[in-house]
C-alpha cells in the first residue's frame, strides 16, 4: 500500500521520535528539567513524599521532601541533567547544607530557615587545626585558629553562602596561604565524616529581619575533638 505525504511525514517524524529515544536511554535516561531531576533524586534517597524546589541556583537546588531537605547539584548536558545529591538531612529550624565537591577551595554553604521574619543570615565558622608546612628546608607548625564570616540575603527562607580564604592566590605569605589550605582541607574532611586529629568545627548562625535586627542565633558544632 502506497503511503501518502502525510502519512510518511507522520512516519518519518515517529522513527525520529524512536530513535531519539533510544539514544536517549542508552545513554543513561537522565531527566530532562530541573524538576524532573530532583524528583528521581529524592526518590532514590527513599523519599516518596510530594517534592518541592524550594530554591534554584546556578548549579544547585534545595528541595523539601518527607519533612526532610536535599542539596542537589545539577549539570545540564546534551542527553539531559547529571545530577548528585548529598545531603539529605532532617529539616530543622535552621537547617545548614554543605556543598563539599571533589575538588580543593573551600566549601560551600547552603542554609535553610524557618523564621518567617529572616531575611539575611550571617554564618560563622570557627575552625580550629594544627597543621605544618615545609618550606625549604624548615618545618613551620601553626595551631591554626581563625574564624571565617559569610552572609547571604535569603530567599524563600534560604541563602548560599561562600567563606573566602583569608590567604588567597594572591597573597605573598606562602607558607600561612599552604597552612591555611591544609586547614580548609581538614574542614572538607569533617563535614564528609572522616574524622581528624587536632581539629574542631563551630557554626554559629545570626539570623535578620530587613531592619537588621537579630531574629534568632544557632550554633552548631560539627566536630570537636582538637583536645584528643
Amino acid at each position: 500500500m502506497k503511503l501518502s505525504r502525510t502519512q510518511k511525514t507522520l512516519r518519518n517524524f515517529l522513527l525520529a521520535v524512536l530513535l531519539l529515544f533510544l539514544w536517549w536511554f542508552l545513554l543513561g535516561a537522565r531527566p530532562l528539567t530541573p524538576k524532573q531531576a530532583v524528583t528521581w533524586e529524592a526518590r532514590r534517597w527513599g523519599l516518596t513524599g510530594e517534592v518541592d524546589v524550594l530554591e534554584k541556583f546556578e548549579k544547585h537546588a534545595i528541595f523539601e521532601s518527607d519533612g526532610h531537605l536535599g542539596l542537589t547539584r545539577m549539570e545540564r548536558q546534551l542527553h539531559g541533567i547529571y545530577c548528585e545529591t548529598y545531603p539529605v538531612v532532617p529539616k530543622e529550624d535552621v537547617t545548614l547544607l554543605w556543598w563539599v565537591g571533589y575538588t580543593g577551595g573551600t566549601p560551600e554553604l547552603f542554609l535553610a530557615a524557618q523564621a518567617e521574619d529572616a531575611t539575611a543570615a550571617e554564618v560563622r565558622v570557627r575552625l580550629k587545626n594544627d597543621v605544618s608546612v615545609g618550606y625549604y628546608t624548615q618545618l613551620y607548625e601553626f595551631q591554626w585558629d581563625e574564624i571565617y564570616t559569610a552572609e547571604a540575603e535569603l530567599k524563600n527562607g534560604v541563602g548560599h553562602l561562600v567563606f573566602l580564604p583569608k590567604y588567597g592566590e594572591e597573597s605573598e605569605f606562602y607558607v600561612e596561604r599552604q597552612a591555611e589550605i591544609q586547614a580548609l582541607n581538614n574542614l572538607r574532611a569533617a563535614l564528609q565524616g572522616y574524622p581528624q586529629q587536632k581539629c574542631a568545627v563551630e557554626v554559629t548562625v545570626i539570623l535578620r529581619d530587613r531592619s537588621g535586627n537579630e531574629v534568632d542565633t544557632f550554633e552548631e558544632v560539627i566536630l570537636d575533638n582538637y583536645n584528643v
